[in-house]
C-alpha cells in the first residue's frame, strides 16, 4: 500500500508515517543532479583558511536523505552483478580512477574529485532509527524506536552548535 493522506499507512516498525505521500528512488535518481557533502564545505573552508585566521563561514547545511536512493543504484552500482541483483541504472566514469556513480548524477560525477565518498559505514543494529542514532550521536542503539522518539545523546549538528556558538 502506498502511503497517502488518507490511508494512515505505518512504517516498517509499526509507527503512522509522518510523510503522507513518497517519491520512489528511482523518480528521485531521475529528477537529481548535483549533491554536496559536508565533506565538499569542510575541504572547501581547509583549502581557504589560513591557520592564523578564524573561519568566517556562518550556516551549515546538512541534507539527510532519510530513505534515500539504494546505494545500489547511485554510488555502489556492481554492473557486473547478475541481473536481478543489480539495477536498471548505468554507471558513469568520474574523474577519480575506478570510481563509477549513476548515470542521473551526471553533475555529481563530474565533481567526483571534490567530495568524499565512504563505503565502509555499517551497524549492528536491524533498524533504521537506531542506526541513525548511532550515526548522529556516536553511540550505539539508545534510542527507543516508538513515539516519542527521545535520545539520550546529543546528535553531531547539536554539538556543532555549541561548540560554535548560535549565529
Amino acid at each position: 500500500m502506498r502511503p497517502t493522506p488518507h490511508t494512515g499507512a505505518r512504517d516498517n516498525y509499526g509507527g503512522v508515517l509522518r510523510c503522507p505521500g513518497t517519491l520512489p528512488r528511482r523518480s528521485f535518481l531521475r529528477t537529481s543532479a548535483v549533491g554536496l557533502t559536508l565533506a565538499d564545505l569542510l575541504r572547501g573552508q581547509s583549502a581557504h583558511a589560513s591557520p592564523a585566521s578564524p573561519l568566517s563561514n556562518k550556516s551549515l547545511i546538512v541534507l539527510w536523505l532519510w530513505g534515500g536512493p539504494s546505494h545500489l543504484e547511485t554510488f555502489d552500482m556492481k554492473p557486473e552483478a547478475p541481473q536481478e541483483y543489480r539495477g536498471e541504472f548505468r554507471p558513469i566514469k568520474t574523474p577519480v580512477p575506478g570510481l563509477e556513480i549513476t548515470e542521473h548524477l551526471p553533475l555529481l560525477a563530474a565533481r567526483a574529485d571534490r567530495f568524499s565518498l565512504i563505503r565502509s559505514l555499517s551497524h549492528d543494529s536491524p533498524g533504521h532509527v537506531n542506526s541513525t542514532h548511532t550515526l548522529v550521536t556516536a553511540y550505539p542503539g539508545e534510542l527507543n524506536e516508538q513515539p516519542p522518539y527521545a535520545p539520550k545523546h546529543p546528535n553531531a549538528w547539536s554539538v556543532m552548535t555549541k561548540l560554535l556558538g548560535q549565529r
